[in-house]
């Protein structure tokens, strides 16, 4: 499996829930189609941001499979992202407070401690 695919299985549960993405993810998902999964992953505006964020700071494209596995359970790639890089990410990207202590930017944290986004 790819970082692609795997990032769209861990993004379908909230997508069903209309935490994020469109509501045509799901059918995007069925066909399979790995290229239209990447085009409708990058409409999740945090996901993808969160990625992108990861994937930089280690040299990566944002849906490598590490990278995607960093966010969503977590690796050592998220040991490169720098506290002041994610407090501009968050301020900038996501429009949330920049006050927040040494974190690490995975799925978890965003659900818990920063501002609803998509």
């Amino acid at each position: 499996m790819n970082g692609v695919e795997l990032a769209a299985r861990y993004a379908f549960a909230p997508n069903c829930h209309g935490y994020c993405g469109t509501p045509s993810f799901s059918r995007v998902l069925k066909s399979g189609n790995t290229e239209a999964m990447e085009n409708e992953l990058k409409k999740f505006r945090a996901h993808y941001a969160y990625l992108t964020l990861i994937a930089r700071a280690n040299a990566l494209e944002p849906f490598d499979k590490k990278a995607v596995e960093a966010f969503w359970i977590g690796n050592r790639l998220l040991e490169s992202v720098s506290t002041q890089s994610l407090r501009r990410f968050i301020a900038r990207d996501l429009h949330a407070p920049k006050n927040c202590a040494k974190t690490f930017p995975r799925a978890r944290f965003h659900t818990t401690a920063s501002t609803p986004s998509t």
